[in-house]
């Protein structure tokens, strides 16, 4: 699956409502079967491929403890049912924040704020955004996605990821974010 970059930043005060510590960026992580460089002739858009394959790692959180890999793939079940591109998007999304050199998933599992635990999510399938869509319509899998806002994980996500930047042509803008996610799952652009 391939997963690219999408600059919402303009919704800040979304996370100022809520309380949420950012440094006024909010970049989404969308995927897509089809290379999106392909879709939009863009080669300098900033793309990552990661697997979709079933989940049979177990995943560690501190001293939230481990979530197994049988019990994460029965979340998925449970949540999108036989909706297999949705599982495979939310399965590369997953990785892609459990990544050792990102960890965007344990960062929101372990947050404290005044050293007691105040995590932002309470299971590690939380960090994915959008489930909404193709739980109530199976072709909208494209919509699933990440938010990484939190600091330290922009910065990580530039240093290791977008080198190029935080501008496009790297990362869409939200407009063509959306045509993106629209022309992906209408099919348009399959072979």
């Amino acid at each position: 699956m391939y997963l690219w970059f999408a600059d919402f930043s303009q919704f800040t005060w979304a996370l100022d409502d809520k309380g949420l510590m950012h440094n006024g960026v909010i970049i989404k992580v969308y995927p897509s079967v089809k290379d999106p460089r392909i879709i939009l002739d863009n080669p300098d858009l900033v793309v990552v491929e990661e697997s979709d394959k079933k989940l049979k790692t177990d995943y560690l959180y501190g001293d939230r403890g481990a979530w197994h890999a049988y019990k994460l793939e029965q979340y998925l079940s449970e949540k999108l049912g036989n909706n297999s591109l949705a599982i495979q998007a939310a399965r590369a999304l997953f990785r892609f924040s459990n990544r050792p050199d990102l960890m965007f998933c344990a960062v929101a599992m372990e947050h404290k704020k005044n050293g007691s635990y105040e995590p932002l999510i309470n299971h590690p399938m939380e960090e994915i955004d959008g489930w909404m869509y193709p739980v109530n319509n199976s072709t909208r899998w494209a919509h699933l996605h990440l938010d990484v806002f939190f600091p330290g994980s922009i910065r990580i996500l530039e240093k290791r990821i977008l080198q190029s930047g935080l501008t496009p042509p790297s990362v869409l803008s939200m407009r063509d974010s959306i045509e993106l996610i629209n022309t992906i799952e209408s099919g348009e652009n399959d072979t």
